[in-house]
């Protein structure tokens, strides 16, 4: 396990951070605040019925695709799959957790479908780390609309997403300190201590892992700034506004509506 752990850190070294690091370190210590996943209801909604009626307003192109990809069994949702695209047949896999936060999984994971299935895709390759700012985006979408009738929904989405970013930002903290033992000496030491630091970096099973981790807290802030300041954003130029504007200066002055406003410091 060692041994692996530091021929892991020595490539991740070598792997260029998608945001400047002291933004990086900002962010860590921003979203390090007190905080515990919340459970979701369950209401018995019609999540897929509610799931379709959304995208067949929102964008009837997207709809038609969705409706294909389930006829042809390209989208199937169920509760025995984990959530994931299998790159090898395109095949899209929604796992279902019989609460109303299924709903918010169906929306999340087409939105990822379309972005694949589409030729050229929204977002591009080589800027992969913008996927989850797609999904997001569509996600806030569904706010806008079903805001107000499913309220709770959303506040416990809020809830969960800067859970599982504070954790994952907690990691890339974890690698960060590793990086710079080793760029230090060029070599690592590592004991027993280190064991649940490595099992715990090591789990996340990303070759790219600081670039993963980041993309979640990324789409989070970007998705709300699109949301309030890009009406009718068109396909061709997603990635170009989640790239172009000051996601730092953004972040410090709006931490509050992604639930920080208890800890900014304005630096």
């Amino acid at each position: 396990m060692y041994e692996e752990f530091k021929t892991f850190i020595s490539q991740l070294v070598n792997i260029n951070i998608c945001l400047k690091k002291d933004f990086v370190l900002e962010l860590i210590d921003e979203f390090d605040v007190p905080i515990k996943k919340l459970n979701y209801p369950n209401n018995s909604l019609d999540n897929l019925s509610i799931s379709l009626n959304f995208y067949k307003n929102f964008n009837l192109d997207y709809y038609n695709i969705i409706n294909q990809g389930i006829k042809n069994k390209d989208i199937i949702i169920s509760d025995e799959f984990n959530s994931h695209v299998n790159t090898k047949t395109g095949k899209t896999y929604i796992k279902l957790n019989d609460n109303d936060g299924d709903l918010i999984t169906i929306i999340h994971e087409l939105a990822h479908y379309i972005d694949r299935i589409l030729n050229p895709h929204i977002v591009p390759d080589k800027y992969w780390f913008l996927g989850e700012t797609f999904a997001f985006y569509i996600e806030r979408e569904l706010e806008k609309k079903l805001g107000q009738k499913y309220s709770y929904l959303f506040n416990i989405r809020k809830n969960n997403r800067l859970y599982m970013e504070k954790n994952l930002l907690q990691i890339v903290k974890l690698v960060l300190y590793y990086e710079n033992k080793y760029l230090k000496t060029g070599k690592l030491r590592l004991t027993e201590k280190d064991s649940i630091n490595i099992k715990r970096i090591m789990n996340v099973g990303e070759d790219n892992l600081i670039n993963f981790c980041l993309s979640y807290p990324i789409a989070n802030i970007t998705s709300l700034y699109l949301i309030n300041f890009c009406p009718n954003i068109t396909e061709e130029e997603f990635c170009e506004l989640c790239l172009a504007y000051d996601i730092k200066n953004f972040f410090r002055d709006n931490c509050h509506l992604i639930g920080l406003d208890n800890k900014t410091k304005i630096k």
